[in-house]
């Protein structure tokens, strides 16, 4: 029996008779339901409490059961109230934000002016900077903080920045003292937050929480089990037994197999587009950039894969996404509906390629997350191989991925990578991903593209910043900096007892989620 198989059996026997430990009695605030809402996910936050290292998913999921920004994105792409009930764009360069009141963190801190001032602060740090430099990268455009009264914060940025408040949508607050108190490493163990839950163990595959009913998103549920089941197959079987109540991450091979089972599909827009991203600068030692600096070799790859036969097959007629013409997914503000898709064209692929002089001279490595699209990028293999070029797909962990995403160790210079607008929904944030902006190291750093990025950064005017975003995706598309795939959607999959899922911009309402009998 494989590892994988062993361990997964493993988490669905303790999941079958799980029951969330005990906190202490000034804990024991929970709803008197007594159930526990089990939730089968691909993987666990990698750094557990340490909401700076990373954002999207995985780490999402177990991170909105604890935690809270100051905004968060409707499907629209505009801010609404968390953490922070009001703001208002006071001058080109400052933001008033009015606190929730009567907000407390777990272990009993209020949260204040004082709370956001300190996160703010040590992400811009010299140990923020390098222990949470996924977050800290984009508080970068705050200079200056300020409390006005114990309930507001003034916020000043170095030049005018009109999406403030999807910006800051980004950053978790954490408490002030805690956070002192036990150091990032400390407090990713023992994590507080002002979230629906509060952990009890987090051991390995396994996350045991339980209710923190003081919070202002009071949940429905006593507990919640997050179980890590990087298996699609497995997490299909746990929910088909009973022994998880949703599952994360549902692919197409297996739509059929949960509606027959009586359970039911969750389908929403996702904030991203799937895509390869063409290293053209800080390649890992020994990596060859040299043919992906080549607009043709660029041009011909996007050329060389059939998208729409895949939309229909792999992508289950759109279910599971649908080809994109640009890297803006259109969830996002900035997205361009004039662009169409690259059409296939594998003769005009191969044209391209002997003309750059790299016919049938073109090999790398693709490293795909376990439980990822894995039947996608084979068949994106084989379309690119009717060409001559060789693609090879392995098997990676997320914990991989993300050291290898931040300082660009692919073994090869094309590597899977998405562009992400969320949590704010504007597309200037998936930009900064692909441009000298990226946290970490930049892959791509043009000159022209990072002109038109600082622009539209600071430019007031809604109508205009919208059309000269529009612009850069068009040149982004035509310059085929990635190879486009599918705009994506997310699929999750739940029992029929699951009541009031709501999975919006990859935000999952915990506290709203209900347990029918």
């Amino acid at each position: 029996m494989g590892h994988r198989v062993a361990r997964a059996i493993g988490i669905l026997a303790v999941i079958a008779g799980a029951a969330v430990g005990t906190l202490p009695a000034t804990a024991q605030t929970t709803p008197t339901d007594g159930k526990t809402l089990r939730v089968g996910t691909p993987a666990l936050a990698p750094t557990r409490g340490n909401v700076f290292s990373t954002f999207g998913l995985p780490s999402m999921y177990s991170w909105y059961a604890m935690f809270d920004p100051l905004t968060v994105m409707d499907l629209s792409g505009r801010a609404q109230p968390a953490l922070a009930v009001a703001w208002k764009n006071t001058s080109p360069t400052t933001w008033e934000f009015k606190l929730r009141e009567g907000v407390t963190f777990s272990n009993g801190e209020p949260l204040n002016a004082l709370a956001v001032i300190d996160t703010i602060n040590w992400l811009q740090s010299p140990e923020g900077n390098a222990k949470g430099a996924s977050i800290a990268a984009r508080v970068k455009f705050i200079t200056r903080t300020r409390a006005i009264d114990a309930t507001t914060v003034e916020l000043t940025t170095e030049k005018p920045d009109p999406i403030v408040p999807n910006l800051i949508g980004i950053m978790l607050v954490v408490p002030s003292k805690a956070w002192r108190d036990a150091g990032i490493e400390g407090f990713t163990t023992n994590p507080v937050g002002t979230g629906p839950y509060r952990q009890v163990t987090w051991t390995g595959d396994k996350a045991e929480f339980t209710a923190f009913t003081q919070s202002w998103r009071k949940p429905k549920i006593a507990n919640l089990l997050l179980a890590e089941l990087p298996e699609q197959a497995t997490r299909v079987q746990a929910l088909q037994s009973g022994q998880i109540d949703v599952m994360l991450q549902l692919t197409a091979n297996n739509l059929d197999t949960v509606r027959k089972m009586g359970g039911v599909v969750d389908i929403n827009l996702a904030p991203d587009v799937l895509s390869l991203a063409f290293t053209q600068v800080n390649a890992k030692e020994g990596v060859d950039v040299t043919p992906y600096k080549d607009r043709r070799v660029r041009q011909a790859l996007n050329h060389a894969v059939d998208k729409q036969a895949i939309e229909k097959s792999i992508m289950a007629d759109g279910a599971m996404g649908k080809v994109a013409s640009q890297g803006m997914p259109s969830t996002g503000v900035g997205y361009n509906p004039s662009l169409k898709p690259y059409p296939y064209d594998p003769a005009l692929a191969r044209k391209m390629l002997s003309e750059a002089g790299y016919d049938n001279k073109l090999s790398f490595k693709v490293e795909i997350v376990e439980g990822g699209n894995f039947d996608l990028y084979q068949q994106v293999a084989l379309d690119l191989a009717k060409v001559g070029v060789t693609m090879t797909v392995i098997p990676s962990t997320f914990a991989t991925r993300l050291k290898n995403m931040r300082d660009i160790l692919w073994e090869s210079a094309v590597w899977q990578y998405n562009w992400n607008v969320a949590p704010a929904m504007d597309g200037i944030t998936a930009m900064y991903n692909h441009s000298c902006n990226k946290a970490g190291k930049p892959y791509l750093c043009d000159a022209v593209q990072q002109k038109m990025i600082d622009q539209i950064s600071v430019e007031l005017d809604p109508a205009k910043r919208l059309s000269m975003l529009q612009e850069l995706v068009k040149l982004q598309r035509d310059e085929a900096v990635n190879l486009f795939l599918f705009e994506n959607t997310d699929v999750n999959a739940l029992s029929p007892k699951v009541k009031n899922f709501k999975f919006i911009n990859r935000y999952i309402a915990y506290h709203d989620i209900e347990l029918a009998d």
